[in-house]
């Protein structure tokens, strides 16, 4: 469901459709960017019936670059 809820939380902006999503404790493990690259962090607290937690969402910048514009523009 978090991974449904992202795709409808960007949809006023973007349509976005989420794949290829793993779940990685250990960040030392994550190669999403280059060393150096800016990321946009997001983090999510999460409350559900056995277990409670940050769900966080790693965005490499160059992947926001095509829509940074409708970003800049959007309001809720």
């Amino acid at each position: 469901r978090a991974l449904a809820d992202q795709e409808a939380a960007w949809g006023p902006v973007e349509k976005v459709r989420v794949r290829d999503a793993t779940i990685e404790q250990n960040k030392s493990e994550l190669s999403i960017a280059q060393t150096g690259d800016t990321i946009l962090l997001v983090g999510y607290e999460c409350h559900m019936q056995h277990a409670n937690g940050i769900i966080r969402f790693a965005y490499p910048l160059s992947t926001l670059a095509p829509i940074l514009g409708k970003l800049d523009s959007w309001t809720p």
